[in-house]
């Protein structure tokens, strides 16, 4: 019966994708450690910030960056505005004579259009990208370059910290946890699946040719993997920020990001062949199209569920287990304020997620770009 096994089919995935991924990397990184040869390493580097009508937090984040612990004569920072229309140019002008420049664009072309012009700038050897929210522990930059001292790294994550504030409260930081989880655990078999957007660092070959409307984040950690090299996550080198201010934003954050995830992925499938890229084929198919397909996946199981609720016991306690948690992720995200109980909070931020995938999918399929952006409020 193609119900029955629409719905077997769907659950083992779902399964898999949410438990046996991380139970099968924890194993494999434990028979199959491949450990970083870092060691200290303090080259030139270059920090490239791309904004856009950052001007509310720009002043503490540049101050944080002249905070950072690396030699003064190593460490430039460039601001490269993608076409700001507020007070963010003139704020970073005012840090002209303190190892900050600028550079404009003259018609918005996006964060990666953005970033693309920051390299075309430097003249390091070394690129370290963040965004304008995130502030970065004092010693992040030199803990990040350590790993650069092993020829075969060729990008750097920095760890994601959240500071719980705001409605989408402890769901998103669990969600953080839980990725960083994953890509530690990558990192320590070979590379991750992607680095943190927020802040990380690439050599500068990597990112020849430069493709400004590819997510950065993952596009430069699939491409090390591509060149024979490794992308891993660096769970010293932390970095800061606050929570979204309301679901809506944190709705649109994930379909923007997902949508540009995807597009990278969708033209990356040749690093699925196991024969060429080994373990990490399995590594990208698990952590990016398994979690991807798993939001169409969950309605396909729903839906069985209830058409074979009358068949067993086992249908009839999935069926309702199911609308029970649909219900309170609708609770939750009806009535922010009933998010402050974790059993209405988890599920509405799963609900909300895969919903973003949904349209992120939707997107995709109708040929959207995203790769114009507007940054994402927070705490």
């Amino acid at each position: 019966m193609i119900l029955v096994w629409l719905f077997w089919v769907t659950g083992i995935l779902l399964v898999y994708t949410y438990m046996g991924y991380p139970l099968w990397l924890c194993l494999w990184s434990a028979l199959r450690k491949r450990p970083v040869a870092a060691d200290s390493f303090e080259p030139p580097i270059t920090v490239v910030m791309a904004v856009h009508n950052e001007a509310n937090g720009l002043a503490r984040k540049l101050d944080n960056l002249l905070e950072l612990e690396y030699p003064r004569d190593k460490l430039h920072i460039l601001v490269v505005s993608d076409a700001s229309s507020d007070a963010t140019e003139a704020i970073a002008e005012s840090y002209r004579d303190r190892r900050i420049s600028l550079l404009r664009t003259d018609v918005r072309g996006g964060k990666h259009y953005a970033q693309g012009m920051g390299i075309a700038q430097a003249n390091t050897e070394f690129i370290l990208f963040t965004d304008a929210a995130p502030l970065l522990d004092r010693l992040a930059v030199s803990r990040m370059m350590r790993n650069f001292a092993d020829p075969e790294v060729a990008c750097v994550g920095g760890e994601d910290r959240i500071i719980e504030r705001g409605v989408v409260r402890h769901s998103e930081s669990a969600y953080i946890r839980y990725d960083m989880m994953l890509r530690r655990m990558e990192s320590s078999v070979g590379s991750t699946v992607g680095v943190s957007g927020a802040f990380f660092g690439v050599r500068r070959s990597l990112c020849e040719p430069w493709l400004s409307d590819r997510s950065s984040d993952l596009q430069l950690a699939l491409e090390a993997v591509r060149r024979g090299m490794r992308a891993i996550n660096d769970e010293t080198s932390l970095h800061f920020y606050g929570t979204t201010s309301s679901h809506k934003d944190e709705f649109r954050r994930k379909a923007r990001t997902m949508l540009n995830g995807l597009v990278v992925v969708m033209e990356s499938l040749d690093l699925l062949n196991p024969i060429r890229f080994g373990h990490f084929s399995l590594q990208l198919f698990s952590h990016k199209l398994c979690r991807w397909i798993s939001s169409p996946a969950l309605i396909v199981l729903f839906v069985s569920s209830v058409l074979l609720s009358g068949h067993g016991v086992l249908y009839l306690a999935a069926a309702l287990a199911q609308t029970a948690t649909y219900l309170l992720a609708g609770l939750g995200l009806l009535v922010p304020s009933l998010q402050r109980h974790t059993l209405i909070r988890i599920p509405s931020f799963f609900v909300l997620t895969n919903l973003a995938t949904l349209v992120a999918w939707s997107n995709l399929l109708r040929g959207q770009n995203s790769s114009i952006w507007d940054p994402t409020a927070r705490a």
